[in-house]
């Protein structure tokens, strides 16, 4: 919001969450409060930035609840309307530290392999029949939106690779030679935002497509 000066740029945090239920809850009523419904009682279309766990956030708000965990106030709410999503630092296949303590419920949402991140990867629109189900264009047409991921290397958090939902690398920088985490330093690394910017008024990015092998 302070580069373009859109007031229509509305930041979210979960901090004070405890579920991913209760994350995509506070999404959707914060969407709808602030842009309102159509006749449908569907929210408009949104281009949206998520940041770490934020960015599963945003993918979950996209979908149904999952039945087994959720309210009848979060089946009574719409989906998010994406239109693109841009990820940074994101833990689309798992981060690497969430296995360790402690047990909250949004940690372990974000284990490799977890019921969580497998409803992510399973629910939705079924992508057509491709050779590589897990290549960037099969992810993108199953999910409905394109997805921008971005990463940090190292990331001792989340895991550099683990950033993208797909066989792609994300686009990755190198962290500040001085930092105290890799993965909080990518939140506000002006390459990052750079390019994120340029993307979001559909002008030249700094990246390119596809993005760079991650260094071994």
């Amino acid at each position: 919001r302070r580069a373009t000066g859109d007031d229509r740029v509305l930041p979210l945090s979960t901090a004070w969450t405890f579920s991913m239920e209760s994350c995509r809850r506070h999404v959707l009523e914060s969407v709808i409060e602030r842009f309102g419904v159509d006749h449908h009682g569907q929210p408009p279309e949104v281009d949206v930035v998520g940041f770490s766990m934020g960015g599963l956030v945003a993918r979950y708000a996209a979908l149904p609840p999952r039945p087994e965990h959720a309210t009848d106030k979060d089946g009574e709410l719409p989906t998010l309307r994406i239109a693109r999503l841009f990820t940074v630092a994101t833990p689309h296949r798992g981060a690497q530290l969430a296995p360790i303590p402690p047990l909250h419920a949004r940690v372990v949402a974000m284990r490799p392999g977890s019921e969580f991140l497998s409803y992510l990867d399973t629910a939705g629109a079924d992508a057509p029949a491709v050779t590589q189900p897990n290549s960037h264009d099969a992810v993108e047409v199953r999910l409905g939106y394109p997805i921008v991921a971005y990463g940090v290397t190292p990331d001792h958090i989340v895991g550099a690779a683990s950033a993208t939902p797909s066989d792609r690398p994300p686009h990755w920088i190198d962290p500040p030679l001085v930092t105290l985490s890799p993965h909080i330093s990518a939140l506000k690394d002006p390459r990052v935002a750079a390019d994120l910017i340029l993307r979001l008024v559909d002008q030249p990015p700094l990246t390119t497509d596809p993005p760079a092998p991650l260094p071994d």
